[in-house]
């Protein structure tokens, strides 16, 4: 049997994995004929709702933040100071997350700002395609409709991703939540 802090990074990156998809089969266009031509239309959410995205999103979210106690708990058991895990709390990515689940948990505003003392808050949760290219100087990436939906070409990568904005108290943007996730498991 794994560890419980092994299932909870499976769990993690099963989490990520219904946030994240290459497959762009699984989004596909809404084509109509139309006397003039063809209107094609093009919704990425994939049939979910904004109540679906925004559960994908916080079950990551709550996840991520969540690995730390259990880390804590088995560095204990293996005899490994608990300590050593809280350099990775006090990164800003972490404490944005830990401030946004416990405004799932708690309601928001968190008090006193939460842990970054900024009031994080998620808004407009969407999934959207993202496009990147490689780091190749130059490199460039397209993406067409196709007789048998998109095709990416060039140097680079699509992908459609659960995402949201992370805005401060007084409505700047902090960041992408996909992207903050991502930092905080980097």
């Amino acid at each position: 049997m794994d560890s419980p802090v092994v299932d909870k990074i499976q769990r993690i990156y099963a989490a990520l994995g219904q946030t994240v998809t290459g497959d762009l089969a699984t989004v596909p266009a809404l084509i109509e004929e139309k006397a003039d031509g063809l209107a094609v239309w093009q919704d990425f959410t994939g049939g979910l709702n904004q109540a679906q995205l925004s559960n994908l999103l916080h079950s990551l979210i709550h996840n991520i933040v969540n690995l730390r106690d259990h880390a804590r708990k088995e560095c204990k058991a293996q005899g490994i100071d608990p300590s050593s895990t809280d350099n990775v709390s006090k990164e800003e990515a972490f404490l944005v997350l830990t401030d946004l689940s416990n405004n799932d948990k708690h309601g928001y505003p968190p008090r006193d700002g939460g842990r970054t003392g900024k009031s994080p808050q998620i808004l407009k949760v969407d999934r959207i395609l993202r496009m990147t290219t490689s780091s190749e100087a130059g490199s460039a990436s397209t993406l067409v409709f196709g007789s048998d939906g998109f095709e990416l070409s060039g140097k680079g990568d699509a992908r459609v991703i659960i995402t949201a904005d992370v805005l401060k108290a007084d409505g700047v943007k902090m960041g992408d939540a996909h992207e903050i996730c991502v930092t905080a498991l980097d």
